[in-house]
C-alpha cells in the first residue's frame, strides 16, 4: 500500500504521487483514499513535459477513468490533487 494511502488521517493542501500504467494500483489507492480525507480534485501531469494533460481539476472517479485507460492514452506521469471543491 502506498504512503498515501495509509497515511496521516487528514487532508494535505497538495499531494503529488506517480502514475505508471504498468502498475495502475499504485495510484488507484491513492485516488481512492484521498475522498476520505475530505473534498480533494487532482489532474494529470504526463512524463518530462510537466504540464497538465487535461483542462483543470477533476473528481477522483473522473481521475480513475482517465488514469484506466490504455497507455497511449494515459502514460506514466504525476497526478497532484489538492484539497477542496
Amino acid at each position: 500500500m502506498t504512503d498515501i494511502a495509509t497515511g496521516p488521517g487528514i487532508p494535505l493542501p497538495l499531494v503529488v504521487f506517480d502514475h505508471a500504467p504498468a502498475m495502475p494500483g499504485i495510484a488507484a489507492e491513492a485516488i481512492d483514499r484521498l475522498p476520505s480525507l475530505g473534498p480533494s480534485r487532482s489532474t494529470r501531469v504526463v512524463g518530462a513535459h510537466r504540464r497538465f494533460a487535461e483542462d483543470g481539476w477533476r473528481g477522483a472517479a473522473e481521475t480513475r477513468r482517465i488514469l484506466a485507460l490504455p497507455p497511449g492514452h494515459a502514460p506514466s506521469g504525476d497526478v497532484p490533487a489538492r484539497s477542496g471543491t
